[in-house]
């Protein structure tokens, strides 16, 4: 039993050995001899990040696939523990980058499906100092595939087995990702319904007070979000993000002097605009430029008498909200250690707020 074991290795070394010998020249000999180390040079894949650290943590697709994850979003929040940084007082949230470049935010890539992703990578807080971010901050970058289509959807309903609140949830996706850019256009609808203090159980001393209060109110919920990315030149590369929420609240805060219901109404409304251009300076320089509008609006009607509309208490807020940040890295100089990076960036921010109220009839 030794002999046939040994048999088939000794055979491999008589049949390799001659390879390297077949045509022996000088440079062959000396860099056999003379060499120390083995240097392998191979591209890093697409969209990676242009780093010297290495990433902290790499999922390939089969990783990304155990955790479950129906949209990016959940992918996050199933990551969170492993993004979360231990600097400063509290620990800023992870910084997000597709194919190695910034985003004007979150809302770009939260509706994109797991499938869609090659390969996450996650880096320390000095990578977030390249981009411009600060340094309690970790790094999560998404590298998408060069080609995927997808129309996706998702129906969701549940409800306790006593005490009411029941909610129902409509989702459809579409994504698009070519080698000149990505589309993706999603709609959401969630709707649930109001618990009474009856519901559960909570006894009011007047006779029908628990069933005119709730502890939470009716909710339905629209979001809508678009994402458009092209390459506007061979050196820039651009993307459009639009998205509108709307949530509509109806809850009861008690009885008015009959035995009707006085109701509270509560609209919220949000649309904004994000912007992000990103190019090559030279071989060693980048720069990148992002800028968001939005506005969000909040509508408040509440009883002073059942079944008047004219005598509804009134409130109204707008936030407007708008910025703008450029971005230039690259290297200053080259010493034996290493090159020295540096980053620059000049952002500009305005917030506006304004609201009225009308009580009684006076504003």
């Amino acid at each position: 039993m030794v002999r046939m074991f040994l048999a088939p290795s000794a055979l491999a070394l008589v049949f390799a050995t001659p390879v390297l010998a077949q045509t022996p020249t000088d440079t062959a000999e000396t860099v056999i001899e003379d060499a120390d180390e083995i240097i392998v040079t191979a591209q890093s894949t697409a969209g990676s990040v242009d780093t010297d650290v290495p990433p902290d943590l790499v999922l390939t697709e089969d990783d990304i696939a155990t955790y479950g994850a129906s949209s990016i979003t959940d992918l996050v929040a199933a990551l969170s523990t492993q993004t979360r940084s231990g600097r400063g007082r509290d620990g800023g949230g992870p910084v997000v980058l597709v194919n190695g470049r910034r985003v004007s935010g979150f809302s770009e890539i939260r509706d994109l499906p797991p499938e869609a992703i090659l390969k996450v990578e996650t880096f320390p807080e000095e990578v977030a100092l390249k981009y411009g971010f600060s340094p309690d901050q970790r790094v999560i970058n998404f590298i998408l595939k060069d080609n995927f289509r997808a129309v996706t959807g998702e129906i969701e309903a549940g409800g306790p087995t006593r005490g009411g609140r029941l909610t129902n949830e409509l989702q459809a996706t579409y994504v698009q990702i070519t080698e000149s850019g990505r589309i993706n256009l999603s709609a959401e609808y969630e709707r649930a319904s109001a618990i009474t203090e009856a519901e559960r159980n909570i006894v009011q001393p007047v006779a029908g007070l628990a069933e005119a209060r709730t502890l939470s109110p009716e909710t339905e919920t629209i979001n809508l979000n678009a994402i458009v990315n092209r390459a506007v030149s061979d050196a820039v590369n651009g993307t459009l993000n639009l998205t509108y929420d709307r949530t509509d609240q109806a809850g009861l805060f008690g009885l008015s002097t009959g035995t009707e219901p006085l109701r509270r109404d509560r609209q919220v409304e949000a649309a904004n605009m994000g912007v992000t251009f990103d190019g090559q300076l030279s071989r060693t320089w980048r720069w990148t430029a992002t800028g968001t509008l939005g506005q969000e609006r909040v509508l408040t009607l509440t009883d002073q008498i059942a079944g008047r509309s004219a005598t509804r208490d009134r409130g109204l807020s707008k936030l407007t909200t708008g910025n703008a940040n450029l971005l230039l890295t690259g290297q200053l100089a080259e010493l034996p250690a290493g090159p020295i990076s540096a980053s620059f960036r000049a952002g500009y921010e305005r917030r506006s707020f304004r609201s009225s109220a009308t009580r009684g009839g006076t504003t």
